[in-house]
């Protein structure tokens, strides 16, 4: 997306469309407004930290653009589930996005990495399996307490969704791995206490 006062391109600051140059800026746009028709229901957002440009096909739509580091582009496309390529450099991934038909637009956030592309989807609403990965990095800290090794578990599940979303690790979920990790070393140092004493 280009400034409408001075043609340049628009970054994604603190939620909103910005124009360093003049600065113009805008919100993002969720919700389909009744009155226009001018409303777009896929958000590509490119979140690298790392400057270069992001190339995006939607093979089904014949979409193929370029994004730019801290750009925003907004596209109408037909609403249901989608193929979507990300490359850069000699890197590329695929995944699916499902677009909505009900007014509220989707966002993909693409990242470039020294490792990668990524593509993360933010789907409208918050589904049942969203709300259960959110929970992850809590129940991993109380169960490192109590069930460690369930603890572990919980740990390792949010440690995986982090990775496949491209997110920083939950803090809790980091605590988690601590106290399980002095949960065994404990074990460990009160085995060998025992068989120490039980050899005596």
């Amino acid at each position: 997306m280009n400034c409408p006062n001075c043609g340049a391109a628009l970054k994604i600051i603190k939620g909103k469309r910005r124009c360093e140059y003049c600065g113009y800026e805008e919100n993002l746009p969720e919700e389909k407004e009744k009155v226009t028709d001018d409303f777009y229901n896929l958000m590509v957002l490119n979140e690298s930290t790392l400057a270069g440009d992001i190339r995006v096909t939607i093979p089904d739509c014949k979409m193929d653009f370029i994004i730019r580091q801290g750009e925003a582009i907004a596209k109408d496309v037909p609403p249901g589930t989608h193929n979507m390529v990300v490359s850069a450099d000699y890197y590329t991934q695929s995944r699916s996005i499902e677009v909505p038909g009900d007014g509220k637009a989707a966002r993909v956030f693409v990242t470039k990495t020294l490792t990668g592309v990524f593509i993360r989807v933010e789907t409208p609403g918050n589904s049942p399996s969203a709300n259960v990965q959110n929970a992850f990095p809590i129940m991993a800290l109380i169960c490192s307490f109590i069930f460690p090794l369930l603890g572990l578990v919980f740990a390792i599940l949010d440690t995986s969704n982090s990775t496949k979303q491209n997110k920083k690790i939950n803090n809790m979920t980091v605590a988690a791995f601590v106290i399980v990790g002095i949960h065994t070393l404990l074990y460990v140092v009160f085995m060998a206490l025992s068989v120490a004493v039980g050899g005596n």
